[in-house]
């Protein structure tokens, strides 16, 4: 029991009994001291478990400490991300600390300059949360409710720090609030039906969620969510970092060990944080053993990283920046890798963007990907405003001597060894979309070192043979599926179709393909046009005249997307085909005339 007013400043372990933070008065204070950003300098309450599991009654204080950050002329004026890590917290509670604005009974008075050089009282919201089913956010409170209205547990929130006023003055270096309740403990799940939501709307919110932290303590994230696949959640979490040189957000992430603007896997109390549901029947449970260990100190914003890791900066003359990392890591895939990668969030407010590029529209502001002796990552620069910008390279020096590191720059025609200049200064018209966006720049990646092959080739020794370059190491396909057994340098096909040869030696993969067809006629004689190609939406396809023909496009695993027949026109039969509503990318177009079969790529940008 507390018999006394206690402030903590460490952490609390209760054992197999009962602890009364307030007192059998209820009168007693218990508060948990907030003196830092880092959840090092939180005082919390450790994991209430065991055979006979401890229990702790009463009320406490919880103190949530936000340093401020950045440049001194930009500490107010931002949105920080907060969360209740009691029972019963009112919003009322939040403003004692905080202005907390909105059409509200209650909202706080604060004073604004207008156009006309006056003075009017601030009712915008200036404390919201985020619904991802309309992909909107709602004031909170609500124009119907009062300051007495509570914190949900695990609900993530946005308060907008105005700065010092009359009730609430400049004191120390911070921006501290507190809230008093009965601290949360046992397990809180999150899902489509609980309170507050977890979900998935494709097409709103498409799966970003902002939730918080409900404990009086630290939390591990690997602790809450160590199977991505069930949970149906990324393993990746993202923070509203405004703790860069103009006070812009940027949005700093974490996965799997590797951060942007040094994110950690440690969830401080009373943080709110973003998570990507990946589909229908997303859920998540945080528990008592989600809480980080009290022995290790974690520091908020910092882990050591892997090898063979590049981090690439972007910045304006204005101040803005953005970060992204490739990484190569045994057993990540060219796709989204729920466990390896951390998909782009873009940033708020204005700021520009920088992601990676793999496949048709992926995006990603960590990406990992399977080691390969040659690889091309796309950049995409994005929200850009008129200006000289200069991309930043560091993390050369974690990968092998023999891997080399190209940045191209596809407007200059221009590739620059970063290996020798690892900063890269051009120039930005918002006006002009060929000097940003995801077509201007490209990392290459290529491995000189002994053994690694370069490139495969298929010939054809005869008229029914395919022979790859390489004598081993090779996996035929036919139109993107593995053909069992088939990993000799020769292969016979059986059928017409799109064959693929994949070479793997020494950690590096390289492919060709071929198209091979049963008909007497040469390939080359075998005319099909797609035109224009690359298209944004219709395409038209071109066979000479003779037996009507027929068609099919596949994506680039082989799946049918749809069919279609060709009309004569003159000498010529056409097929003019929609593609506007299929997602950028590659896709195989399959042409039958009688016994004849052609294939072609079409490019859907």
């Amino acid at each position: 029991e507390n018999t006394a007013g206690i402030q903590l400043v460490n952490v609390l372990s209760i054992g197999a009994n009962t602890f009364d933070t307030d007192g059998a008065s209820n009168t007693k204070v218990f508060t948990l001291l907030s003196t830092n950003d880092l959840p090092t300098a939180d005082a919390s309450i450790a994991a209430l478990s065991g055979a006979t599991p401890s229990t702790q009654l009463g009320k406490i204080t919880v103190q949530r400490h936000m340093s401020r950050i950045g440049v001194s002329q930009y500490y107010y004026q931002v949105w920080r991300d907060i969360s209740s890590p009691v029972q019963g917290a009112s919003v009322g509670m939040i403003k004692k600390s905080l202005p907390v604005t909105g059409p509200f009974t209650g909202s706080s008075l604060v004073a604004t300059i207008t156009p006309q050089g006056g003075s009017t009282n601030y009712t915008q919201n200036s404390l919201i949360y985020y619904n991802e089913k309309l992909a909107t956010w709602p004031g909170f409170p609500a124009t119907t409710q009062d300051t007495s209205v509570v914190f949900m547990p695990g609900q993530g929130y946005s308060i907008f720090i105005f700065g010092p006023d009359s009730e609430h003055p400049v004191g120390s270096q911070d921006d501290s609030w507190w809230v008093r309740g009965v601290a949360n403990t046992g397990s809180l799940t999150l899902n489509a039906t609980s309170n507050p939501k977890l979900t998935f709307t494709s097409g709103k919110g498409n799966g970003w969620n902002l939730i918080g932290n409900p404990y009086p303590s630290a939390i591990d994230w690997t602790l809450v969510n160590p199977s991505p696949t069930t949970s149906k959640v990324s393993n990746a979490i993202y923070f509203d970092d405004y703790n860069t040189a103009n006070g812009t957000a940027v949005t700093a992430s974490w996965v799997n060990g590797v951060s942007t603007y040094g994110a950690s896997k440690y969830i401080p109390t009373g943080q709110g944080f973003w998570v990507k549901a990946t589909g229908t029947g997303a859920s998540l449970t945080f528990s008592e053993t989600s809480k980080a260990n009290p022995t290790i100190k974690p520091i908020f914003y910092r882990e050591t990283a892997p090898s063979n890791l590049l981090r690439i900066n972007v910045a304006s003359d204005k101040g803005q920046s953005d970060e992204a990392v490739i990484y190569f890591l045994k057993g990540a895939t060219e796709g989204v890798d729920l466990q390896y990668d951390a998909e782009k969030m873009m940033n708020r407010f204005g700021q520009v963007n920088l992601s990676t590029v793999t496949g048709a529209y992926d995006r990603f502001a960590i990406n990992a990907l399977p080691y390969n002796c040659s690889r091309t990552v796309s950049l995409d620069i994005a929200n850009v405003k008129t200006g000289t910008y200069h991309l930043d390279f560091t993390g050369l020096s974690s990968f092998s001597s023999s891997m080399q590191m190209q940045l191209k720059d596809h407007l200059a025609n221009t590739s620059t060894d970063l290996r020798q200049a690892s900063t890269y200064s051009f120039s930005v018209n918002e006006n002009d979309s060929t000097t940003f966006g995801a077509k201007r720049f490209s990392v290459v990646f290529t491995d000189n070192g002994k053994g690694i092959i370069k490139s495969a080739e298929i010939s054809m020794p005869d008229a029914q043979t395919l022979q790859s370059n390489y004598a081993d190491g090779n996996q035929w396909y036919d139109d993107g599926q593995l053909i069992a057994g088939a990993t000799s340098q020769n292969f016979k096909p059986t059928k017409a179709g799109l064959y693929r040869v994949e070479v793997a030696s020494h950690g590096c993969r390289v492919s060709a393909e071929k198209v091979f067809t049963l008909s007497d006629e040469k390939p080359k004689e075998m005319s099909l046009t797609a035109y224009p190609n690359p298209t944004s939406g219709m395409v038209t396809l071109e066979v000479r005249s003779g037996t009507i023909a027929e068609g099919e496009i596949d994506n680039s695993m082989g799946v049918k997307m749809s069919s279609f027949t060709f009309e004569s026109e003159g000498d010529v039969q056409q097929a003019k085909i929609d593609l506007s509503k299929l997602p950028s990318g590659m896709y195989i177009v399959r042409v039958q005339q009688g016994e004849k079969v052609s294939l072609t790529r079409v490019v859907k940008e």
